[in-house]
């Protein structure tokens, strides 16, 4: 597809009825996300200066994925998306009021922060999967790709504009006001959910109600094992999710280690790697040859371990906001390219749970990784905890690539 063509594509899905006012308020809602990811990691450094706690606090908000992430893919399989994000995106917004109350009062501690880290953590890992399996419902299959992208970019782009909104907001008002401006994002989420249409769009029926939800669990723990290629997208996955993805969350301890800095060294690492997003989105989206996506999905994934050992051994500021641009731009395309891989190969009623195992892998994995890196990092020092991490990544990535070679290659990407 030239590239006039993919951009008409583009306009085209962005006129959809139904596609954009959900876009437009995911916006939102997704700045919410990173506003408040900032501001819990920030919290957790600034109570305890300690890299062991800031992996903890990542942990505790991840790991609820493990338990709760298939279970949300097997319920939005069985009633809606748009059922599961309703329920989930409420209980987002009061998540996010008790933190302001907490800090109003002066009351929070460590370990209410950790408290609320955690039941976070439970309730995007029940919404996660519907947040991705809804986009098949609100555009036509041939548009999935470019709708994918346009998902992630928006996402993306709210690591841009999340973390600096929220560090200009903590350092004049404190982080109370942030929280309550992340309520305000799910918020406006969950108005245009009930504009939705409360039925699927998909022509795929919804499990069988004499089957119980645990069964539709079972069925698709059975259907990843099962299917080569999907198991495939899915350990190249995880071990990102291990090796690279905790980076996100070590931000705060790199800022002051590495930088000496605070709130706004943190806001300005973490919107440039929402700035380098937004670019691999655009990119991803418009210009990409759609054919070789999954050798641009390879690339990217062992250029952004490369990236993460150079940000590791540099001490200059400047050179370490141009190497997170870079790193948000390799994020961005394994993101979204890795989504559209698994969407495009998955069977249709097995999305939900496919993507629930998405959703399980991606912040399961990352919570026992930043769980490592904390805590190898009071040992051995960050530079040398977030370098092995990366090289290890690297070369599993590889070696997995070439020994399941042909299961790779049954991976659809158009």
């Amino acid at each position: 597809m030239t590239c006039h063509g993919r951009l008409s594509d583009v306009a085209e899905v962005l006129r959809l009825p139904h596609y954009a006012p959900f876009l437009t308020t995911r916006v939102g809602a997704a700045i919410g996300v990173w506003m408040e990811r900032l501001a819990t990691a920030w919290l957790a450094w600034d109570l305890t200066q300690s890299t062991a706690w800031l992996g903890i606090v990542a942990f505790l908000r991840l790991v609820p994925a493990l338990f709760f992430g298939l279970l949300g893919g097997a319920w939005s399989d069985r009633s809606t998306p748009r059922h599961v994000l309703l329920w989930g995106k409420a209980g987002l917004v009061a998540a996010n009021l008790a933190m302001v109350a907490l800090l109003a009062l002066g009351l929070l501690s460590i370990w209410g922060l950790a408290l609320l880290a955690l039941a976070v953590g439970i309730l995007q890992a029940v919404s996660n999967p519907a947040a991705a399996a809804i986009v098949w419902d609100l555009v036509p299959r041939k548009h999935l790709s470019t709708a994918i992208s346009i998902n992630s970019l928006s996402f993306h782009t709210a690591t841009f504009v999340g973390p600096a909104l929220a560090a200009g907001i903590a350092t004049a008002a404190g982080f109370a006001p942030v929280y309550a401006v992340a309520a305000a994002g799910q918020a406006a989420l969950i108005w245009a959910l009930l504009r939705l249409p409360s039925h699927r769009a998909s022509a795929v029926d919804a499990p069988a109600n004499a089957r119980g939800l645990w069964e539709d669990m079972k069925a698709g723990i059975r259907y990843v094992r099962r299917s080569p290629p999907v198991f495939a997208i899915l350990a190249v996955h995880l071990t990102f999710a291990v090796s690279a993805h905790p980076l996100v969350d070590m931000v705060p301890a790199i800022a002051a280690l590495f930088f000496d800095g605070g709130t706004a060294t943190v806001g300005m690492m973490t919107a440039s790697m929402g700035a380098g997003a937004v670019i691999g989105g655009v990119w991803l989206a418009a210009f990409s040859p759609r054919g070789a996506l999954k050798t641009v999905v390879g690339t990217a994934l062992l250029a952004l371990m490369a990236l993460i050992v150079v940000l590791a051994v540099n001490r200059n500021l400047p050179v370490a906001l141009a190497v997170m641009g870079g790193i948000g731009i390799c994020h961005v395309i394994r993101a979204s390219g890795l989504q559209t891989l698994l969407q495009l190969t998955v069977r249709e009623d097995m999305r939900g749970r496919a993507m629930g195992f998405y959703s399980l892998l991606i912040r399961g994995g990352s919570a026992f990784g930043a769980l490592a890196i904390g805590f190898a990092s009071e040992a051995v020092g960050l530079s040398v905890a977030l370098s092995a991490a990366a090289a290890i990544g690297a070369v599993s990535l590889v070696i997995f690539a070439l020994r399941h070679r042909a299961d790779l290659a049954r991976v659809r990407a158009t």
